[in-house]
């Protein structure tokens, strides 16, 4: 965690390298050419506001008289009046009155239960729906079995505003019921005869309407006493590689051999006591499954995605560049619909979180590090043109002129979308760490929690912007493709977070920051940022010691809740199967020589399609760590010790150029990792993933109520590839020696 921080260290040096004084100006009515003018020109020939009548706040002067300050009764006054006065600027939303304050406001609707009928909710404002629909699928059941089920989603849109979603009535259908079946609500149900079927939906009896989508249905052999099913996540290829079956109870190796092409695996290898199953994807993550008890189970296999990226003084990619199964996306941020003013300019932008939310890191949130030189054009002082940095691909900002203003990530094969939080930030607002930062910059040292807790409660006047890619190759071509995102929808809707006691590392101290994040969970089961808060546990550890309480405003006795300042839901992210999510992340930032291991613990909370968070969301007891676990590498052992509270456990071995291996313990407290000369095939070994890895995770998880281990491995339902639905509560700890 502290790696972002440390990237983010030199941009706000830099910005308070130019303070200097803020030019503000206030709109306000002009007197009546009627109205009794009070002066308020002073001897010099002034406006001076010091010469109204008391109480002052309540006048502004105008063109030397007096003018009482607009102060609103009702709605109606302010959808006229309130973009006169400016107290309302963006004519998208309504404008209304805040009685108590008598200030006009932008109001933005948070679900579609706050429109009228016939409107829905979309980026905020109520909107009318269409007549003319067509419809799409939204979401994928790539593989059944017999019994096993599913659900498909589907949703109405106008061919000429595509990005709205809208609910419809759906007529379902399926070429082969007795390969799968669906009902009146889209459900899904393998049956006994194994093939693939084209199933689909329909507006009502429009046949023109009809889209399909294709299942496969896997009917298990009579003798076989286990089938393994994989694929890549979210697509119906299977990956090339090899698998490995091992009797759990002795680690006799029952069979090994290359993954089918149709990616079913099936054995009729006696399974008494247990089976592991591992399977060795050429380019995807290796997946270990441990104590499968027979039947169909469905393992999906994450692709490979690495890359390590140089640019030139052209921002052309150099021979030290690296790609593996991604290609090269550049990006622009467009302000042109943004008003609000500040020095700098800074954007986040990265893709979808999946499952490595539970292992929140700098590559998560914004892409792999880019070694590239600062623009040309700079102003920046200190810095010269021949400079260059290590900045998160997924990070932009100018002071003034451009300093770094493109992001840069890697997207692997498909389709993705590409979520953007950006806006402009004062220098006032980093002006409590300032002498910090200048200490820091001189060869001084830094704390991280006061930077943390300083500038990410600034995105509060962010704006979204999400837009969709072209198809990606995925194929590692050393070309680069352009795209922009606008910043569309403000961080109008709110919440006031509250979250429990960070947890505590043992002896060596706890975690000690908190990010938040609003989202948008989608049908295939993503999180999409569209709102991000941190805080620390403290900024001070002398006026204000360590006590694992996370507080929004260390200036009261009281514990403050966080402000969460988050978009309504936008451009695709909505319609009738789009949801509302709230994630928070305890997390130890690490200093130079600490104790500590890396470390985090999350709290995922979903909420159902059409419904808005509330405006106060407190968040339940965090996950604690396995602080007893282990990895030997000389004797390739992992010990788990235990978690309350978690329903499975799986170690992370990540690897230092992306190719991961995750084992699943389900149960196992203590595992010993198959040498892999086992599996070798002619002689030829399988590289070992446990060496150069950068980390060796052990993940706790608290399932969903609704889920158990059996049906994360089953075909149908939420799988592995859904762990942002499966999973309530979750914890990461470094377990290297």
């Amino acid at each position: 965690m502290s790696r972002i921080l440390r990237l983010l260290l030199p941009l706000t040096l830099l910005l308070t390298a130019h303070c200097g004084d803020d030019d503000s100006t206030s709109s306000s009515s002009e007197a009546g050419s009627g109205a009794t003018c009070i002066s308020c020109l002073n001897e010099f020939g002034k406006n001076d506001k010091k010469l109204c009548p008391e109480p002052q706040s309540e006048w502004n002067c105008i063109d030397g008289c007096c003018v009482p300050v607009f102060k609103c009764e009702t709605d109606e006054q302010c959808e006229t009046q309130g973009f006169d006065e400016g107290q309302c600027t963006d004519d998208r939303y309504a404008c209304r009155c805040e009685v108590e304050t008598g200030s006009c406001y932008e109001w933005l609707c948070g679900s579609s239960d706050e429109c009228s009928d016939g409107e829905v909710c979309d980026a905020g404002a109520c909107v009318t729906i269409s007549d003319s629909l067509a419809l799409r699928l939204v979401n994928q059941v790539p593989v059944l079995s017999p019994g096993a089920t599913g659900t498909l989603l589907a949703e109405a849109y106008d061919p000429a505003a595509p990005e709205l979603g809208l609910p419809a009535e759906v007529t379902w259908h399926t070429d082969d019921a007795s390969i799968i079946a669906i009902d009146g609500e889209g459900r899904v149900t393998g049956g006994e005869v194994a093939g693939t079927v084209a199933v689909g939906a329909q507006l009502g009896e429009d046949e023109t309407t009809r889209v399909v989508t294709e299942i496969r249905n896997i009917a298990p052999a009579d003798d076989a006493t286990l089938t393994v099913v994989t694929l890549f996540e979210r697509s119906h290829e299977a990956p090339t590689g090899r698998y490995a079956l091992v009797s759990a109870s002795d680690g006799a190796v029952l069979e090994t051999d290359e993954i089918p092409a149709d990616g079913v695996i099936s054995t009729t290898a006696d399974l008494t006591g247990g089976c592991d199953i591992h399977l060795f994807a050429d380019k995807g993550d290796w997946v270990s499954w441990l104590g499968a008890e027979g039947g169909v189970v469905f393992l999906p296999v994450p692709r490979t995605a690495f890359a390590q990226l140089s640019m030139d003084e052209d921002l052309e990619l150099t021979d030290e560049t690296t790609l593996d199964n991604v290609n090269v996306l550049r990006g622009v941020v467009d302000f042109a619909d943004y008003e609000k003013e500040g020095e700098l300019d800074l954007t986040l932008s990265s893709f979808a979180f999946s499952s490595g939310l539970f292992d929140f890191s700098l590559e998560t949130l914004l892409g792999p590090n880019v070694k590239r030189y600062f623009d040309p054009n700079h102003s920046i002082p200190g810095v010269g043109d021949t400079d260059t940095a290590e900045i998160p691909g997924g990070l932009t900002f100018s002071l003034g002129t451009p300093a770094i203003p493109q992001f840069h990530l890697t997207p692997s094969q498909g389709r993705h979308r590409v979520w953007t939080l950006g806006g402009r930030i004062t220098l006032e607002q980093v002006a409590p760490v300032a002498d910090q930062l200048f200490d820091a910059f001189g060869g001084g040292g830094l704390d991280f929690g006061l930077l943390v807790g300083t500038l990410f409660p600034a995105f509060n006047d962010f704006w979204s912007g999400v837009t969709v890619t072209e198809d990606i190759p995925g194929d590692a071509e050393m070309s680069v493709m352009p795209l922009e995102v606008s910043l569309a929808v403000p961080l109008g809707l709110n919440a006031q977070v509250s979250t429990d006691l960070v947890p505590a590392l043992g002896d060596l101290g706890s975690a000690d920051a908190v990010f938040v994040l609003a989202g948008a969970m989608t049908p295939d089961q993503l999180f999409m940022p569209i709102g991000i808060t941190a805080d620390t546990d403290t900024k001070d550890p002398e006026l204000d010691p360590p006590d694992r309480r996370v507080d929004g405003d260390d200036a009261t006795e009281a514990i403050e809740p966080l402000s969460l300042p988050y978009a309504p839901l936008h451009s695709g992210l909505g319609g009738p199967h789009g949801r509302y999510a709230m994630a928070v992340v305890a997390a130890a930032i690490l200093g130079e020589d600490d104790p500590r291991p890396d470390a985090g613990s999350a709290i995922l909370v979903r909420y159902e399609p059409g419904e808005e968070p509330p405006s106060e969301v407190g968040f339940g007891a965090f996950l604690e760590f396995p602080m007893e676990s282990t990895w030997n590498p000389e004797e390739r052992v992992v010990t788990a010790s235990a978690v309350g509270g978690a329903d499975v456990q799986r170690v992370l071995f990540k690897h230092r150029e992306g190719r991961h291996w995750t084992v699943w313990l389900n149960g196992r407290a203590e595992y010993a990792i198959p040498s892999l000369d086992a599996f070798s095939v002619d002689g030829e070994t399988l590289e070992d993933r446990t060496d150069n890895v950068s980390l060796v995770l052990l993940n706790s998880f608290d399932l969903a109520e609704s889920v158990n281990l059996d049906g994360l491995s089953s075909p149908g339902g939420t799988n592995l590839d859904g762990l942002l639905e499966a999973v309530d509560r979750a914890s990461f700890i470094d377990i290297r020696p």
